[in-house]
């Protein structure tokens, strides 16, 4: 029994002995909870026999790639041909989980469609997104493009969306899905940021190769309806796919092109769930302890955070943080060990999802490194140049590498050099950076140097304003010379004043 269950009996025990007394029973109350299911950038994704990680937050499974789409890593993204043959049955699948509980489902991806959505032997139109069972039958909800138009389509002839923007370009394509029997006004299409104006999408007559779209050869929407939870079907196992229909390859086309996919939902939920993965940026080693910088998850699960747990042996055991913020100090281990941390949070409805592990190994006082002097940063175009000064103390150690931060200490990347300047790039204009060094050695990182700020900038170098530019340099050097000479000519004066002294 349950510690609610036991509480509620306690009570009904308390009125059968406490004649007049009237307790009213817990409220009840729903939660919302929001989740990001699918995050997939095909752009810069890869895969692994079959299958594209997913690196969604809340992710209830990775893609699986059917057929032979092309383009994987590209800047294009994924392309999928599926015109005419079985042979080019090409798609992807994943998984959203219990759809029961979704009062709202956000498909996004940035999409490029070159072709009208029907080619000779696809005579019913492509399908972009389909929502339904694992058994391949993905109705009654599905994202659809027919004859130039792309919308809401359940099969019965009809198709409520809007006209393609161009067959051409990409475009940053967002479906807000909510379930109802006749739902037409609670569904919403974006493109590139703008709202669309939906209607009805009729086609009375073939469009070649297209076959005809809605009446009067087909039903009207009002005898279909679009939902996604409900009708002849439940589809609460959340079986999604992309770019084409698993069945029947003989009479679904879906040519086109993804560069990502991002899948959100809106969970109404009756009681509060464990919260979603918090994401360690960080493990600072210090003497018999390790700083665990993170983020709090995406999804406190409807309940306020009121702890995190960590564990040292990659999620065997797990100790109370006894904290809600970061960073994360834990103490009282083994210098010279290597710790596989993760971190989980508490709420009230248990424990949440553990993080990805990090390792990371104590160093005594001393072992490691002291900290790099930052001796100037010079900003660049979207770059900031980093000139230091090497540490006095190395620990004993040779130093490996050196660990830049942008934000000031919380996140740490590779420089992969060691030498000065350490040019870091891909940066902002107009974005102020927080610049710390430390050193690394094999005793792991060392002190971290002081912040310093500077700002990326485009105008770099064009004028002797700008710190850090050609002409400014030749300015600092060309008085550095000068200053040389005038100390070398008092120098000589000095001398020949003493000789004259001597000679007198």
């Amino acid at each position: 029994m349950n510690l609610r269950r036991s509480v509620t009996a306690l009570l009904g025990a308390l009125l059968l002995v406490v004649p007049g007394v009237v307790i009213a029973g817990p409220a009840h109350a729903t939660v919302t909870v929001t989740r990001e299911l699918v995050d997939v950038d095909f752009t810069s994704a890869t895969m692994s026999s079959s299958t594209i990680t997913n690196n969604a937050t809340d992710k209830t499974s990775n893609l699986t790639v059917f057929g032979s789409p092309t383009g994987l890593g590209t800047s294009n993204g994924l392309t999928f041909v599926n015109t005419t043959a079985e042979n080019t049955n090409q798609y992807l699948t994943g998984n959203l989980g219990n759809t029961a509980v979704m009062s709202e489902i956000v498909v996004e991806f940035d999409g490029r469609f070159p072709d009208s959505g029907c080619n000779a032997g696809q005579l019913n139109g492509s399908m972009v997104f389909g929502l339904g069972d694992a058994g391949g039958v993905f109705i009654p909800y599905n994202i659809y493009r027919h004859s130039g138009f792309i919308g809401y389509n359940t099969f019965n002839g009809d198709l409520y969306g809007i006209a393609l923007p161009d067959t051409t370009s990409f475009h940053r394509y967002k479906f807000v899905m909510r379930p109802n029997t006749f739902a037409q006004n609670l569904q919403e299409i974006w493109v590139d940021g703008v709202k669309q104006d939906l209607a009805q999408q009729v086609s009375a007559v073939a469009q070649s190769p297209c076959s005809v779209l809605g009446p009067p050869a087909q039903p009207k929407e009002t005898l279909s309806g679009r939902i996604f939870t409900g009708g002849s079907s439940s589809y609460s196992d959340g079986s999604f796919m992309l770019m084409t229909h698993p069945l029947l390859p003989s009479r679904w086309g879906s040519s086109g092109s993804l560069k990502n996919i991002r899948i959100t939902t809106t969970d109404t939920l009756d009681e509060p769930i464990a919260p979603s993965a918090p994401s360690v940026g960080s493990v600072t080693a210090g003497d018999g302890q390790l700083s665990v910088a993170f983020t709090a998850p995406s999804s406190n699960g409807g309940s306020a955070i009121t702890d995190y747990e960590y564990s040292t042996d990659n999620g065997v055991t797990w100790v109370s943080a006894a904290s809600t913020s970061s960073p994360i100090v834990i103490t009282g281990l083994s210098n010279g060990t290597s710790y596989n941390v993760k971190l989980r949070a508490i709420n009230s409805a248990g424990d949440g999802t553990a993080s990805a592990a990090v390792s990371a190994t104590p160093t005594a006082s001393g072992d490691g490194p002291t900290a790099p002097l930052i001796d100037d940063v010079i900003p660049g175009d979207g770059q900031l140049s980093i000139f230091f000064a090497a540490p006095s103390d190395n620990g004993g150690s040779t130093i490996t590498d050196y660990e830049y931060s942008l934000d000031g200490g919380a996140n740490w990347i590779s420089a992969a050099s060691t030498v000065s300047p350490i040019v870091i790039t891909g940066l902002s204009n107009g974005e102020i950076y927080s610049v710390k060094l430390r050193a690394v050695t094999s005793a792991g990182a060392g002190s971290a140097s002081t912040a310093v700020s500077s700002t990326p900038s485009e105008d770099a170098g064009e004028d002797n304003s700008t710190p850090g530019t050609l002409a400014r340099t030749g300015v600092d050097v060309t008085l550095a010379f000068v200053g040389s000479l005038v100390a070398l000519a008092a120098g000589s004066v000095i001398l020949a004043a003493s000789r004259r002294k001597r000679q007198i």
